[in-house]
């Protein structure tokens, strides 16, 4: 089981959404959503689903660097 927490802040950057996780001391994997408050909710219900997609892909325990994660994930 996957825990994921979202949090809204201001980034200052231009990433719309991003995400970050970590195992505690039992292995259970905790993943950690930043929605950049700078957007609209349109554009970061849509950056919400496309980090979801990113879990639920298990691209978070792929050897595949992220630039080209990045560009399957927009090509699909």
């Amino acid at each position: 089981m996957e825990y994921i927490r979202v949090h809204l802040m201001y980034l200052d950057v231009q990433w719309k959404a991003c995400t970050v996780y970590y195992f505690d001391d039992d292995g259970q994997v905790y993943y950690t959503i930043l929605l950049n408050t700078k957007y609209n909710d349109e554009t970061l219900c849509k950056a919400y689903d496309h980090e979801i997609a990113h879990i639920d892909r298990g691209d978070f325990d792929s050897m595949i660097p992220a630039d080209q994660l990045e560009a399957f994930a927009h090509t699909a």
